[in-house]
């Protein structure tokens, strides 16, 4: 008799934080599980303290659990960053706005204590197994299944691994994946590394320091070892002592540390001074908790493989610095549930199939991976900011940081905390402070792709300020009529001399030169020019004043004869600097963020105000006032031209307003523009627009064409003033380069093709950019396989089991997959061991960007007496002409296609001989452009089963899952 279906279960192995709380979301949501954890009751609380923030807070609330944590010990308030003799470099507020923002506070307790309450709400205690270590997990279509050591056997649905930074789990799904892909595999096992340790303590007693009050955290920054204290109640002091190990290990060679390593530790560092008065050996002294752990680093891509998965440290492993990874942990629970939640709501409560179980896990991977990415690269910046790892380190530390202010932090820490989830199946009842969690942030703004800014409707108002200004100046000159405030911007003014220029004219002359503030701002926010004067002097070690001074324009020297123009001088040789000594005058366009270009929009509307009130006072500082914050590491293509183009039409209005009222207001025409200061900023922007010419495309790089240009652009200079100008020269060059910056095209079209391999090159005159879909050939260690991805039918994403099965059922398509299979086969058993090839995942449905490909990989040994190179020439004669070959074949090709193919459909190879590796991709789903044009070329195999709409839709279908992702120059495109 068949047994009756099971309901939903999952198994989770291992007890800690992630797993305790996974557990928890599953019995609210209603779902079965297991928790399988390998010590006893009382040896899992390892582990001193966890840093609790507000993005994990809200849903600890959806558990109610937040006003328990909340009991344990008071909130954060304030934090002091601390030399290692105890000084304060700043004292910050930070926590408490991030909690007036966000409702929620930052709250440090004990590891152990969070462990109970997590244990405590569980109702179905009994499902919690302490002291079951698993020796083995299976998946299978059916179902997966979990053995521990004594050999019972657990049986699931899906197996989530919150078994820790050594996880077991991670292992299996490492050795399956290795079968299927062992590149992958290879770098997934090399990805976690250590170069920090740590002293973890809890201590208590009581002292008459002033600074140790409840509430306060003390980051203390130095060289070699770093500290953490934060100062909960009943006079305890949860500690962390970080401490450099001078190298990189790599797992699984991670250090381990005894007793004997705390002992020497603390007694090495005693004398860092965690407050002027009190030192590390203070808290040594008093600890009732201490151990001493390697701070492994890793953000795996690999997060799962059929019905296995892993959550927590198992998947993403970051330093306690920024206090991120309990948090994060909870974040991948909470997205981890929702999935399986909506599944089951899809497919009913029953046991799900193993397509099915997989599809969660990958949209579980797909959405916390960018997320978990981004923890991953703070917490690592943190630790190197904290322990002063290098010279730019410590001064970002000592110098930067703290003149960025709170803002700039807090900006920082909101920004990530709202892009997480909370629990959807549980009604929200959460705090909200001032920033709604659903609400702005600059990567869901990014996200929504709105064109529309609100700020924009500033610009209104701006118009109507400079309309108002320009009436008050005639007023003043012409009629004589002085109101209050004009009386005040008429007084003589210091900066210029003699006097010659009242304020009202320096303030209109700023106003005049606002766009090269706006295109410093671009030029320093673009992805390629985001090292800034110490990265470049790191960088560029042979960088000297002298081979300096030819590539900056001479005005700008001459500015150095009077103090009065250093400070504009200044920010006009930063930009120079980091422009031109990288990049030869090359900038790169559409390499802006959407964030940053909004930024750029956002910033020009405040700096006009700000201009104008600060030209009156104290216009040298004037162009310092363009606010520039940090930048996302996102890109998104050419979605930025639309908003840089309205910052240089902004400025274009504003300036060429600015300097008509300049000219009409004065009874000396033009005269005043040759005098003064401002003079030689003008001539050094106009030097710069000369020199800029040269970053257009080559097709126009003429001397012809750069002496029209030039003549122009001065003329514009004359005519509206050198900021119009300026604005109209960057309008007009941002789209003139190479399409879409190569890079950023390539980062931009990867998430949505996964490619087999991804490429970028320039051969013969050509570039290329594009995704493979396949490995052609690939031999290491003497063992050589293919990937065939042949057959083509385009994704429905409504219904992807039915258009997987109707490609399956597609005669055309599976012979002229078997046909290619059969070819390669044939190809490789010339080149390898006799018997030894072998073909696996036969006629497999992959999907790559937009459509579903067949796939099937056939291996075998390579013989000694045959070369990879050799092997690579059958191999692409094979493809060339699928058998069976022949002059006829060949002389209709010729026919069909009257010009080259060049290097689409030919082969991209990667050697290391020294690693005895090889490997060649097809060059398929690429743009390609040369000086002329721009191009994508796609193409389908026919054979006598072929249906010409059906080959006409399939050449169709594969250039879309490129030409989304790709900016074209707008001059000519063949297609």
């Amino acid at each position: 008799m068949a047994e009756p279906p099971r309901p939903f279960r999952v198994i989770i192995i291992g007890a800690g934080v992630s797993g305790l709380a996974l557990a928890l979301m599953l019995e609210r949501a209603g779902i079965d599980f297991v928790v399988l954890e390998r010590g006893s009751k009382d040896s899992i609380v390892r582990g001193a303290s966890i840093g609790l923030q507000p993005n994990a807070l809200r849903i600890l609330d959806q558990l109610d659990i937040y006003d328990e944590v909340l009991a344990k010990n008071p909130p954060v308030q304030t934090v002091y960053q601390r030399r290692a003799d105890g000084a304060v470099i700043r004292e910050s507020n930070f926590a408490r706005e991030l909690e007036r923002r966000h409702g929620y506070p930052i709250i440090v307790l004990e590891r152990g204590h969070l462990l109970r309450m997590l244990y405590t709400k569980l109702q179905s205690k009994s499902k919690v197994h302490y002291l079951h270590k698993v020796v083995d997990i299976q998946s299978h279509q059916d179902g997966a299944s979990a053995t521990i050591e004594t050999g019972k056997l657990f049986n699931g649905d899906l197996i989530a691994g919150a078994d820790g930074v050594r996880s077991f789990t991670r292992q299996k799904i490492w050795q399956s994946l290795g079968k299927k892909n062992p590149d992958m595999a290879l770098i997934e096992s090399k990805r976690m590394t250590c170069e920090y340790a740590c002293v973890f303590g809890i201590s208590t007693f009581q002292n008459d320091d002033p600074e140790l009050v409840p509430g306060s955290s003390h980051m203390v920054y130095s060289e070699g070892a770093s500290a953490t204290c934060i100062v909960g109640n009943r006079n305890r002091k949860f500690w962390l002592l970080y401490i450099n190990l001078g190298k990189k290990h790599t797992y699984p060679d991670i250090p381990r540390y005894s007793e004997a390593d705390v002992e020497g530790a603390l007694l090495q560092h005693a004398d860092i001074h965690i407050t002027k008065t009190t030192r590390m050996s203070d808290l040594a002294n008093n600890a009732v908790k201490r151990s001493m752990l390697a701070l492994e680093e890793a953000a795996f891509e690999c997060w799962y493989d059929e019905r296995f998965s892993i959550i927590g440290d198992a998947a993403h492993k970051v330093t306690p610095h920024a206090g991120l990874g309990g948090n994060t942990a909870i974040e991948s629970a909470a997205a981890l549930v929702n999935l399986i939640c909506d599944g089951l709501r899809e497919k009913g409560p029953l046991a799900m199939s193993c397509e099915d179980v997989g599809a969660i896990l990958e949209k579980y991977q797909n959405t916390r991976n960018k997320r978990v990415a981004k923890v991953h690269t703070i917490s690592f910046a943190s630790a190197r900011l904290q322990g002063m790892e290098s010279y730019l380190w410590r001064a970002l530390a000592v110098m930067f940081v703290p003149l960025m202010g709170e803002e700039f932090e807090v900006s920082g820490c909101s920004d990530l905390l709202l892009g997480g989830a909370p629990l959807r199946f549980i009604p929200y009842k959460g705090r909200n402070g001032i920033v709604p969690w659903d609400g702005w942030s600059s990567q869901s703004m990014a996200d929504k792709r709105t064109k529309q800014l609100p700020a924009l409707r500033g610009l209104e108002v701006s118009t109507v300020a400079l309309i108002s200004l320009a009436v008050m100046a005639l007023a003043a000159q012409h009629l004589g009529l002085l109101p209050w405030t004009m009386s005040r911007l008429n007084a003589p003014s210091s900066y210029d001399v003699g006097g010659r220029h009242n304020k009202l004219e320096t303030v209109l002359q700023f106003l005049n030169l606002l766009p090269w503030g706006t295109i410093a701002m671009v030029e320093l926010l673009r992805f390629k020019n985001r090292p800034l004067l110490p990265l470049i002097l790191r960088q560029h070690k042979s960088l000297t004043w002298a081979n300096l001074v030819p590539s900056t324009p001479i005005a700008y020297f001459a500015c150095y004869s009077d103090a009065k123009g250093l400070c504009i001088c200044g920010l006009c040789m930063l930009v120079t600097l980091d422009f031109f000594s990288q990049h030869g005058s090359c900038a790169y366009s559409h390499t802006l963020t959407m964030a940053n270009a909004r930024l750029v929009v956002c910033s020009l509307l405040s700096s006009i105000a700000l201009l104008t009130l600060r030209g009156i006072t104290w216009p040298q500082a004037s162009l310092f006032l363009i606010y520039t914050m940090r930048v996302d590491p996102w890109m998104y293509g050419h979605q930025d031209l639309p908003l840089v183009r309205q910052a240089y039409l902004i400025n274009f209005a504003v300036s060429t307003v600015s300097h008509f009222i300049y000219v009409a207001g004065l009874w000396a025409g033009f005269v005043p523009m040759v005098r003064g200061h401002l003079l030689l900023v003008a001539l050094g922007m106009i030097v710069v627009y000369l020199n800029c010419l040269w970053s257009t495309p080559q097709r126009t790089r003429t001397s012809q064409f750069a002496a029209k240009l030039g003549l122009v652009t001065m003329g514009l200079a004359a005519v509206l003033g050198p900021g119009s100008a300026a604005s109209l020269l960057w309008f007009w060059r941002e789209d003139k380069h190479d399409l879409a910056c190569r890079t950023a095209t390539l980062l931009h079209g990867r998430r949505s093709n996964t490619p087999a391999r991804t490429l970028s090159l320039s051969h013969g005159g050509i570039k290329a950019t594009g995704f493979s879909p396949e490995v052609l050939l690939s031999v290491r260690n003497g063992r050589a396989f293919t990937e065939v991805v042949a057959s083509t039918r385009s994704v429905d994403s409504a219904n992807l089991e039915k258009s997987r099965t109707k490609l399956l059922n597609d005669t055309k398509e599976v012979l002229e997959h078997v046909t290619v299979v059969k070819g390669f086969s044939k190809q490789l058993a010339h080149s390898c061991v006799p018997g030894s090839v072998s073909i696996r995942d036969f006629m497999t449905v992959i999907d790559r960007g937009n459509v579903h490909h067949l796939f099937s990989h056939v291996s075998g040994h390579l013989s000694t007496d045959q070369s990879a190179w050799d092997t690579l020439g059958d191999m692409l004669g094979s493809v060339a002409s699928p058998p069976p070959p022949g002059q006829a074949f060949d002389d209709m090709m010729q026919a069909l296609e009257p010009r080259p193919r060049e290097l689409y459909f030919g082969a991209v190879v990667m050697l290391d001989p020294d690693a005895d590796f090889f490997e060649a991709a097809l060059v398929l789903r690429t743009v390609f452009q040369d000086t002329n044009r721009q191009w994508l070329q796609a193409g389908a195999a026919v054979t006598r089963h072929s249906n010409p709409e059906r080959e006409f839709a399939e050449t169709c279908e594969k250039p879309m899952s490129m030409a989304p992702y790709v900016v074209v120059n707008t001059t000519k495109v063949d297609g």
